[in-house]
């Protein structure tokens, strides 16, 4: 019975969003994951990418230089096993290893005691407490000054409903390099497959930090990721496009 049921919910949501789809004028979409599907539905579609952006009280004016004798890691959102916080740590640990002036801070709240004592007992367990760093979550104008000293934000999130995350373009427009899953949207906002994890396991994450570490690319990635952003994620440039489409939309409307 149960699955039935499931089915017709499942038919009834693809048959109205498919007629929803059919029927509007243009197509607003957060990721550009979404194209294609809504190309199936109706070729002829006009489609305007409307991501989620950075405030211009956010992100940095200029390029924050990262320190040159430090490796620092960052994690912020929530901690949960969906976002996969215990591979945060445990790709730390790996990389702790091999580089002694490597450091991880993780800020955000967990969703549960039992998730939190987990973490904790894992860093315990490591011996690595002293370059660890556990803070809760905080406001916008904390977050930056925690951001401006990091190299890398690791963000291996298989949360069912990631979209695009305004934690990744946070961290991007603090010059910090996103080691992440192909989760939501995540693959088109960095647009850089050389960042995405196919895998998801602590290593993978670990060898795509260490070739950027070992290569001597943290600064180069660093300032690609800073860019991204300022080039197509903050306020000024999504509200401005969004202006123009609206005025496109209103012309083709009330002038036809």
């Amino acid at each position: 019975m149960l699955i039935n049921i499931m089915k017709k919910d499942i038919f009834y949501i693809n048959f109205f969003f498919k007629r929803a789809i059919r029927r509007s004028d243009e197509i607003f979409s957060q990721g550009k994951e979404n194209f294609s599907l809504i190309k199936k539905i109706d070729t002829n579609k006009r489609i305007f990418y409307y991501p989620n952006y950075v405030q211009g009280d956010f992100y940095p004016q200029q390029y924050p230089q990262k320190p040159k004798d430090k490796i620092n890691l960052i994690y912020f959102g929530r901690l949960s096993k969906m976002k996969n916080t215990d591979i945060v740590i445990n790709t730390f640990i790996l990389l702790a290893k091999e580089y002694n002036n490597v450091y991880l801070e993780i800020i955000g709240n967990s969703e549960s005691q039992f998730y939190t004592d987990y973490i904790k007992s894992k860093i315990k367990e490591s011996n690595l407490e002293s370059r660890i760093n556990i803070l809760p979550a905080c406001n916008h104008k904390e977050l930056k000054k925690h951001l401006v000293d990091k190299s890398f934000y690791i963000f291996p999130s298989k949360e069912p409903r990631e979209g695009h995350s305004n934690a990744l373009t946070e961290a991007m427009a603090w010059g910090l390099i996103p080691i992440t899953t192909s989760q939501g949207f995540n693959r088109s906002v960095i647009e850089n497959d050389s960042l995405i994890v196919e895998k998801l396991d602590v290593k993978c994450f670990v060898n795509k930090i260490k070739y950027i570490i070992d290569n001597d690319l943290i600064e180069q990635f660093s300032y690609n990721s800073y860019n991204r952003v300022l080039s197509n994620y903050t306020d000024e440039i999504v509200l401005e496009k969004l202006k123009e489409e609206y005025d496109f939309l209103f012309n083709v409307k009330f002038t036809s």
